[in-house]
């Protein structure tokens, strides 16, 4: 029995990739120089939700500091945009 195991294409993928809806909402409006407490009001959310988005948005993306955090939201805040209407 000759068994051979498939291999995807090698893909680039974008460290977005790995960011659910709401998060990747959350890193948009941090990019749009929104601060946690107009992000919590915009998303129906408590600012300590979005406390939490922030830190799990520093740890999938391997950044440091709340400052690495706005420096990555700030370049990439128009990719970030979530696909599709607004849930809300």
């Amino acid at each position: 029995m000759n068994l051979q195991l498939k291999r995807a294409p090698s893909q680039t993928h974008s460290p977005l990739d790995r960011l659910s809806r709401r998060e990747r909402e959350v890193l948009h409006l941090l990019g749009e120089w929104k601060t946690p407490q107009q992000i919590a009001k915009e998303l129906h959310l408590s600012i300590k939700t979005i406390a939490y988005y922030r830190e799990q948005l520093k740890t999938k993306l391997n950044l440091r500091s709340a400052h690495e955090l706005a420096q990555f939201a700030v370049n990439v805040a128009p990719e970030a945009r979530p696909p599709g209407p607004n849930p809300n």
